[in-house]
């Protein structure tokens, strides 16, 4: 209760607005469990980071495995996206602050630089995997794929461009920018 009501507010108020009784208070905890479980506003700062960045971080490990086929490459690929746009769309207040809160900055940019890193690393795999099977061009650099595609998610949050979803990003990458072979059913479908 006490890291829901913390990122409820953290998002809302900021994390300086905020103070450790006002989160107490609408988690209906005792003061005393900030200090107890989290040492100072500090620590749960940094649990509610670590809390949120965790959740993502745990369906992606489950998504990016070996894929079997062209097809399943692509679900695969799209289920990751809206993984992290649906993360981008239920965070964008809390992403906003961890952007503009310098006061945090060390905190939030060593838990910001961590989950990346841990996500071009998941990505990365996946995709040399997805190429040494011939689900990808052999040309392309897997880490560079998984970083465009973590910076046009990124971007998407941000507004710079309109949201982009799953489907979208998909057709763009694997038809447009990727160059993947078809999947089975289309090819036949061209030759009659």
């Amino acid at each position: 209760r006490l890291l829901a009501s913390a990122l409820e507010l953290f998002a809302k108020k900021g994390f300086s607005e905020t103070s450790v009784r006002e989160v107490c208070e609408h988690a209906r905890a005792n003061i005393a469990a900030v200090s107890y479980h989290f040492g100072s506003k500090d620590g749960l700062f940094e649990a509610v980071l670590e809390n949120q960045f965790s959740m993502p971080r745990k369906e992606l490990e489950l998504v990016l495995q070996l894929p079997t086929g062209v097809t399943d490459f692509r679900v695969r690929l799209e289920v990751a996206c809206n993984i992290i746009g649906h993360f981008n769309s239920e965070n964008y207040l809390l992403l906003g602050l961890l952007e503009s809160e310098s006061i945090r900055s060390s905190i939030a940019e060593a838990k910001l630089e961590s989950a990346q890193a841990e996500t071009i690393k998941m990505f990365t795999k996946f995709f040399s995997q997805a190429k040494r099977s011939g689900f990808m061009r052999s040309c392309l650099n897997p880490h560079n794929c998984a970083e465009t595609i973590l910076k046009l998610l990124a971007v998407t949050r941000n507004g710079k461009l309109p949201k982009i979803k799953g489907q979208e990003l998909m057709e763009l990458l694997m038809n447009g920018l990727a160059g993947l072979p078809e999947p089975d059913n289309v090819k036949s479908l061209k030759g009659k």
